[in-house]
């Protein structure tokens, strides 16, 4: 059921599980929905099944992916919703040359801690710089349970 007060949403990790879940349910309410994720065929996927959703490649693991990800979004000059969704878990074996030979451990801490609060900090600063400041706006954190281990 469409609501009248549409808002406009972010939703990282959006392109499959709970994002692309809360994107379908978001959209059929109304609202302006945007998903970001960094595999393109999952993000392909989503344009065909959920047509209304606004897809972006960006990896939120990095500052550049960060900055590219808010830019896109906000060009469109409106964001109220920021949805912290992204998430990593590995297995970490480390009896596993694989294990040995890649720094796992900072990907989960960059993607699961480091991205959110920066993501929030850009919106922030979006939200000043375009005099919004007043207006109501959301922030979600939403992690995954391997985050604290």
């Amino acid at each position: 059921m469409p609501t009248t007060d549409s808002r406009t949403f972010l939703i990282t990790g959006g392109s499959f599980g709970l994002g692309r879940s809360m994107a379908a349910h978001l959209v059929s309410a109304g609202h302006t929905v945007w998903v970001c994720g960094r595999d393109e065929s999952r993000l392909a996927d989503v344009a065909t099944h959920l047509p209304r959703v606004r897809t972006v490649r960006a990896d939120v693991g990095t500052a550049e992916g960060r900055e590219a990800l808010i830019a896109a979004v906000t060009a469109g000059g409106t964001l109220d919703v920021l949805v912290n969704n992204a998430a990593v878990s590995h297995a970490h074996d480390y009896t596993n040359p694989f294990t040995l030979e890649r720094d796992r451990a900072s990907e989960e801490v960059t993607t699961n801690f480091v991205a959110p609060i920066e993501l929030t900090r850009l919106f922030l600063r979006w939200r000043r710089e375009a005099d919004r400041e007043g207006s109501a706006a959301t922030i979600a954190m939403i992690s995954t349970p391997a985050a604290l281990f």
